[in-house]
């Protein structure tokens, strides 16, 4: 499975077209190509989930992409909402 690390709680919060916000998480994905793992980790913004009206992010630590993030959809492997577990 994928590594992501998150080195930060803080929270972008972006405007939606429609009005309100929606919110973002800076984090670090550790990618594998064809001749093996990438020298340095991805930058990308994950969605924060809404916990009881305010946007709950991930703590910092080390995190694997967990098998629910995976759906089939027409035959196709998709990446649907990401879901992460804690590294052990």
């Amino acid at each position: 499975m994928l590594r992501i690390d998150i080195e930060s709680a803080d929270v972008i919060e972006r405007p939606k077209k429609a009005g309100g916000f929606y919110y973002q998480q800076v984090a670090y994905v550790h990618i594998v190509g064809r001749d093996g793992p990438e020298r340095y980790p991805q930058k990308i913004f994950l969605y924060v989930p809404i916990e009881g009206g305010n946007p709950a992010p991930k703590k910092p630590g080390k995190y694997i992409l967990s098998p629910s993030s995976l759906r089939v959809s027409n035959s196709q492997l998709e990446l649907g909402f990401v879901n992460l577990e804690p590294v052990k």
